[in-house]
């Protein structure tokens, strides 16, 4: 139900889920990384209109965030690496990781 709503393909995002349950040692951020905030850097890099809607897509997709992760890349025909540079991304700008967590944590 959650991969027809985003209207992805079942069968890649099952691939994009296991590559994300997979990832080396030095990608293990990625797993433990906030993952709201990566959904904000994820839509400002990927499709800006929606950045007012993160904190919604977040609560409804709570406890399935690898299956919204994946989802996400398969829609995007992005690979799995995104992630990394996303994560990569928020880790060298800190005063925007930090201005970005405000706005998350006190939506309009």
């Amino acid at each position: 139900e959650i991969i027809r709503d985003i209207g992805a393909n079942p069968e890649k995002v099952e691939k994009a889920r296991r590559f994300l349950g997979n990832v080396s040692s030095t990608e293990d951020s990625v797993k433990d990384y906030d993952k709201k905030l990566l959904l904000y850097f994820f839509y400002a890099k990927h499709n800006p209109e929606k950045l007012d809607l993160v904190p919604n897509i977040y609560e409804d997709f709570k406890g399935e965030e690898e299956t919204l992760m994946a989802s996400l890349l398969e829609k995007y025909g992005l690979e799995g690496n995104e992630w990394i540079k996303i994560v990569k991304y928020i880790e060298a700008n800190p005063e925007r990781a930090a201005k970005a967590r405000q706005e998350l944590s006190n939506p309009i």
